[in-house]
């Protein structure tokens, strides 16, 4: 086989190689580009949920301190209740 016909084949193949490779990577590419695209989405979503539960846990430990102070005002009133039920008691006797 002389060079040319060997240098011919050679950019035959070439040439088939390469539409071989275009025809393979081109639908991986556009499979990659939209899991990327979807990917990108659920990064959002899972920082909006983070930013929402972040903001919940603030909500719960204002609402439980809030909790603490009410239970410690209602024992105080108790107390201030039975001393007044106490006296007026002791007063009528």
């Amino acid at each position: 086989m002389s060079t040319f016909n060997t240098y011919k084949l050679m950019k035959l193949l070439d040439a088939k190689l390469d539409k071989k490779f275009e025809q393979k990577l081109t639908p991986l590419s556009d499979t990659i580009a939209q899991m990327k695209e979807k990917v990108e989405e659920v990064m959002k979503h899972i920082q909006f949920v983070s930013a929402k539960f972040d903001e919940i846990n603030v909500n719960i430990a204002a609402v439980s301190e809030e909790n603490k102070i009410l239970k410690t005002t209602v024992r105080v009133l108790e107390a201030s209740a039975i001393c007044y039920l106490r006296t007026k008691r002791t007063a009528a006797v």
